[in-house]
């Protein structure tokens, strides 16, 4: 009875943690705003109530509120579990619950392996280092800033790794190659848990959920799993209960849909973009990187101290950095408007000034009018050596 008790509350917990913890889907965006609504209010008060401390932000990635809300679900699926137990429900009707949330996972782990996939194929997940990033000492980086931005830097092992990850998916797709499909999920999604935790990447709870739940679909078939590999012969694989009498079409049609949801929500973002190479991606006005020649006070003032800024950043996703010369950084929410010519700086306490620019597109100089007047010029950052393409089958080789 309690093998049955877990192996149900690890159905019910995946079950409840696929509908209820909040993820952004692209073609689903209701999924993550429905659960927010519900839960983010609540956790936020229970949180409060047991810490004594108030929680900010939202349910995000690896945050207090998620971890509570998970919580909180592997204790609701234990109850269920519990009760199901109790008032007997027949063992076929348990039976078929667990055959349809095994189906449901092994497509739900296709598409987020077909998702995640394509955005590396695409390098919207591993993108290029921004140049702030490129231009920061080494120490100075976080772990998982290091490791994203390295990985950032190659697109052939983007494509590979995301080759890899949309070939499991499909495999799992089909009952003939769920098998290996499994297996090589499961040697992935090992790797990518060890990445999060050695890394200190900010998806350990989602990546260790893909991963227990691959071993949930591998469970049931263990023996043969066993038997293939230490003994190298196949059994049939196990046949999973019938859900309801459907006739081969409708099985058939069924399958097709939900692959083409998979696919969809995989590659819906670089179709609306037109973005299939986010190397190649169009940035923003005036992104890129700014080495300051001179600041000069706007009044002829011995005494006023100048700012230590050395060099200037405007980042893709609407920020401005300023580089100073101990390398240290100071970022601010940036909004240019290029028929005013002025940047619009707000601080991290919502504070916002409003500077004028000039831009020479001729000699590619920038100049900002502050209480200072700084003259910064466009630096040909892609041409670092942390981007520079080339290949070496020889260590003392040039090329």
């Amino acid at each position: 009875m309690l093998k049955s008790t877990f192996v149900l509350s690890a159905y019910v917990f995946s079950l409840l943690f696929i509908f209820f913890i909040p993820f952004p889907y692209s073609i689903f965006p209701v999924h993550e705003k429905v659960n927010t609504f519900l839960f983010t209010g609540m956790l936020s008060g229970l949180n409060e109530f047991f810490s004594g401390q108030a929680t900010p932000g939202m349910i995000s990635s690896d945050s207090t509120l998620m971890y509570l809300q998970v919580f909180l679900l592997a204790v609701v699926s234990f109850l269920i579990s519990i009760t199901v137990q109790f008032i007997k429900v027949k063992e076929e009707k348990k039976l078929r619950f667990i055959s349809f949330t095994h189906s449901l996972l092994t497509y739900f782990l296709a598409l987020h392996l077909m998702k995640y996939g394509f955005d590396k194929v695409f390098k919207t997940q591993f993108y290029q280092p921004e140049p702030n990033t490129l231009f920061t000492p080494f120490g100075f980086l976080d772990k998982d800033i290091l490791f994203w931005s390295t990985i950032g830097t190659s697109h052939p092992y983007n494509v590979v790794t995301g080759a890899l990850e949309i070939i499991a998916a499909l495999l799992l797709v089909f009952h003939r190659t769920r098998r290996a499909g499994l297996v090589l999920s499961l040697g992935l999604l090992l790797h990518i848990c060890l990445i999060n935790f050695s890394f200190d990447i900010s998806v350990k709870l989602f990546s260790i959920f893909l991963l227990g739940i691959t071993c949930l679909l591998i469970a049931p078939d263990l023996k043969n799993f066993i038997t293939f590999f230490f003994k190298r012969q196949l059994n049939q694989q196990n046949e999973p209960l019938p859900l309801w009498i459907l006739n081969k079409q409708v099985k058939v049609g069924l399958k097709c849909f939900v692959i083409l949801v998979i696919i969809s929500e995989s590659i819906y973002p670089a179709v609306l973009s037109g973005n299939f190479n986010d190397d190649r991606a169009q940035r923003p006005y005036l992104h890129g990187a700014y080495e300051v020649w001179s600041i000069e006070p706007k009044e002829n003032t011995l005494n006023i101290a100048l700012p230590d800024i050395k060099r200037v950043f405007i980042h893709r996703r609407g920020y401005i950095i300023f580089q100073h010369d101990n390398d240290s950084m100071s970022d601010y929410k940036l909004n240019i408007d290029s028929i005013k010519h002025t940047f619009e700086l707000t601080d991290h306490k919502l504070v916002t000034t409003t500077i004028p620019y000039v831009y020479y597109p001729v000699d590619s100089t920038l100049v900002l009018n502050s209480a200072y007047k700084i003259t910064a010029k466009a630096i040909d950052w892609r041409t670092l050596p942390a981007l520079r393409k080339g290949f070496h089958f020889r260590s003392d080789s040039e090329f």
